[in-house]
């Protein structure tokens, strides 16, 4: 049987996964700055710029809802180096979907390893307006650097998104 590329949002796989048995514990969020230097058990969002990338390098926390860790909400967390992404789609205390895929110039195009079987499918967010204007190397600003279409980008990460993003980059 062939697969098509996946024309239901993620979050629809998300919930159609959420009914397994395997969980994902929480922990309280740590909060993180995008500028500065914070302490050695904490990263920061975002800081870097590729120098030919469209989006800033770092790691970036999007949410359909506007807070993090909300029940019944999907999050994606991930980070971004030259124009690469890699990361994972989850909802609060159920199980999470690692990705992998590429910033576009007006989408993100994704690759989503079902966690139960391995099957990958294909997936992509449209990335919204900007309300900031690029710099003159092309570029998107750092403090603006990447708007999401459904999605509200969040500037706090906990450590179980930490640990979440950690796998996803150590095993897909």
């Amino acid at each position: 049987m062939s697969r098509l590329p996946l024309e239901v949002p993620a979050l629809g796989l998300l919930l159609t996964m959420s009914f397994a048995t395997t969980t994902v514990a929480l922990q309280a969020p740590t909060s993180l700055s995008k500028v500065g230097i914070l302490d050695k058990n904490s990263v920061s969002l975002a800081q870097v710029p590729a120098s030919d990338s469209p989006v800033a390098d770092g790691i970036y926390l999007y949410g359909s809802s506007q807070k993090p860790e909300e029940i019944g909400q999907e999050y994606l967390v991930f980070e971004a180096r030259q124009g690469k992404v890699r990361g994972a789609f989850y909802m609060p205390s159920s199980e999470y979907s690692c990705f992998s895929g590429k910033v576009g110039t007006q989408q993100i195009s994704l690759t989503v390893q079902d966690p139960y079987d391995t099957t990958t499918y294909s997936h992509s967010i449209a990335l919204g307006a900007s309300s900031s204007v690029a710099s003159a190397d092309g570029r998107l600003p750092i403090e603006d650097s990447l708007q999401l279409q459904g999605y509200h980008s969040i500037n706090q990460i906990s450590a179980n998104d930490q640990q979440m993003l950690n796998a996803c980059q150590a095993n897909f």
